[in-house]
């Protein structure tokens, strides 16, 4: 991607997640727990032709950090979630594998 199409991407990834620009002019360290999990995820799915893997997204989240993830994954293809939150993976997937001492069920 040439720079003029990764900052298109990277805005309307940070419209998808309603946050405001100016986290990009931040240093890192300096963002929240939520601040910096919704720009790790959008970093992963800047990346063209991956399968991404997410493992409990929401971990340490607030309800309302939480809700904002659910909704942009809730519009994204190709990645495998791990999650414990039955709720949040109903709204974000459409296949549940589940693995279980004696057998593995697809719902």
């Amino acid at each position: 991607m040439n720079g003029y199409e990764m900052e298109a991407n990277i805005q309307k990834e940070f419209d998808l997640m309603n946050l405001n620009k100016e986290l990009l002019e931040r240093d890192f360290l300096t963002l929240s727990v939520g601040e910096k999990t919704a720009i790790q995820l959008i970093a992963l799915f800047l990346k063209p032709n991956h399968f991404i893997l997410l493992d409990e997204p929401t971990n340490h989240l607030d309800a309302v950090r939480k809700e904002m993830v659910m909704g942009h994954l809730s519009k994204k293809k190709g990645f495998i979630v791990i999650s414990h939150d039955r709720n949040f993976l109903d709204n974000v997937v459409d296949h549940i594998i589940c693995i279980n001492k004696t057998d593995i069920t697809i719902e």
